[in-house]
């Protein structure tokens, strides 16, 4: 593998795919995914409190390297156990016999378990978004809502964060798939029972890339209901200051003219005092 990806630009990118190569002889991959996680707990007890939420990250990175005479090794890197078993558990009940000739064999099982994460996250992010649907109370007091708008407009950078690593992931997943499909078209020389793991392999990857566009076409609805409750919060804002201000106007009209009266009478008095 190339040494630049090892570079701070790639490792504190949002995602990539590379591979390098003969797949008949030795091939190698490289590959990033990141999830974001949001601590619900602490989002449901932020409500009424405008500190930041609590939040964590995945930024997992995978390196396979594939040869003919059985030496397959895969390196994970910076995964949580949660990820780290699933893929050593599902490895385990895989069939070994694609290990053999083809060089993504690893790839659908380190996949499904980053798509495990990548459901976790959107369902938390899911759960945020409805808890603060579910805790609009602009009858409450300006300070509420003030919290509440601040609380809203905090959750949205998650919101968005999500949205863009699952769009990265569904780019990563198709550039897979296509240097998968390039190396299905040079099956010529395999065997029938060869050809219909590969194609048995590919469908998997394919199935995992829709469930991920899947997640981000729920991201992109969570997205589009959150601003509709950030431009409602603020509405309501603008209602409240200008309630307020109704209020301002409404007592200084009832004052002001008794004001006026009054400091004209003194003025009169003074001046006619000082006229005799």
């Amino acid at each position: 593998m190339p040494d630049e990806v090892w570079s701070k630009t790639h490792w504190e990118s949002n995602g990539f795919f590379g591979c390098a190569g003969n797949e008949r002889k030795l091939h190698r991959t490289w590959f990033r995914f990141l999830v974001k996680k949001v601590d619900v707990l602490q989002v449901k007890n932020t409500l009424r409190n405008t500190s930041a939420i609590s939040y964590s990250w995945l930024k997992t990175g995978f390196f396979t390297t594939w040869s003919p005479d059985g030496r397959q090794s895969i390196l994970c890197l910076d995964c949580p156990p949660e990820v780290k078993d699933h893929i050593w558990n599902a490895l385990q009940n895989t069939d070994t016999d694609c290990f053999q000739f083809d060089p993504y064999c690893f790839h659908p099982t380190v996949v499904n378990a980053m798509v495990a994460a990548f459901d976790e996250s959107v369902w938390l992010l899911r759960d945020a978004v409805r808890d603060v649907e579910k805790n609009r109370h602009f009858h409450a007091s300006t300070t509420y809502i003030r919290h509440y708008s601040e609380y809203a407009q905090e959750l949205s950078r998650h919101v968005l964060h999500a949205w863009e690593i699952l769009n990265v992931a569904t780019e990563v997943m198709i550039k897979m798939m296509r240097r998968h499909r390039d190396f299905m078209s040079r099956l010529d020389g395999y065997t029938e029972k060869e050809k219909e793991q590969a194609m048995e392999l590919d469908d998997k990857l394919d199935f995992y890339h829709g469930l991920l566009f899947g997640f981000k076409c729920r991201c992109d609805s969570m997205q589009q209901r959150h601003q509709n409750e950030i431009s409602l919060a603020q509405s309501h804002a603008v209602a409240a200051d200008a309630s307020a201000m109704k209020t301002i106007a409404i007592i200084g009209a009832l004052f002001l003219p008794a004001t006026f009266v009054s400091v004209s009478l003194a003025y009169y008095t003074t001046v006619k005092f000082q006229a005799l």
